[in-house]
């Protein structure tokens, strides 16, 4: 069996040779044509343009499409949320199916947050993915809804990706990120 390995590497060896020097005799140059970029891709962690996200990071904590989410996910939208004068969790639930953040009226504290009809006062709030802990002096929804790059309400049971979590679902709070240009913004703002 030695006998024949031997044999066919002497006998393959000059071929192989003789192949790869015929190969890089041959040079081949090709030219490419430009690639303009014009948009960027949407991305769970980026802005969105308008009302409707095509991907959401909370039913899977990857950046995926909500089509191929296996759970019930709404985004509340940057563009949705100033369009509705969103100043509180309150009002960012305000038109969210399965949703609702004014149970007692308008508390700000979070106690009146019910998700499918599941009272929620604590364990349903994470920001960027991670669960925010909360006590008697610190809510989730202290934090500002300016902050905000959207909302992403996942409705049902995610304790498989979550730990521990109420069975009424959980609220993803995605924070906005730095841009490429600079922004300035004044507000004026009155009240009796």
């Amino acid at each position: 069996m030695a006998r024949k390995r031997l044999l066919i590497a002497t006998v393959s060896l000059p071929a192989l040779l003789g192949c790869g020097h015929a190969l890089a005799q041959e040079t081949v140059t090709t030219t490419l044509d430009p690639i303009n970029v014009q948009e960027r891709v949407e991305s769970a962690f980026g802005p969105v343009k308008g009302y409707v996200a095509t991907k959401g990071s909370t039913g899977t904590k990857t950046d995926t499409p909500l089509i191929e989410t296996p759970q019930s996910i709404s985004v509340i939208t940057r563009d949705q949320m100033e369009a509705q004068a969103v100043d509180s969790l309150n009002s960012a639930l305000r038109y969210t199916p399965g949703a609702t953040g004014n149970l007692y009226g308008t508390d700000n504290r979070g106690l009146g947050l019910q998700l499918r009809g599941i009272s929620n006062a604590s364990g349903v709030f994470y920001r960027d993915g991670l669960q925010l802990k909360e006590s008697n002096f610190t809510l989730f929804t202290a934090l500002d809804s300016y902050g905000a790059e959207r909302y992403e309400v996942l409705r049902g049971p995610a304790s498989v990706l979550y730990g521990q979590a109420s069975p009424g679902g959980i609220i993803n709070y995605v924070s906005k990120r730095p841009t490429e240009e600079n922004l300035r913004e004044v507000e004026f703002g009155g009240g009796s």
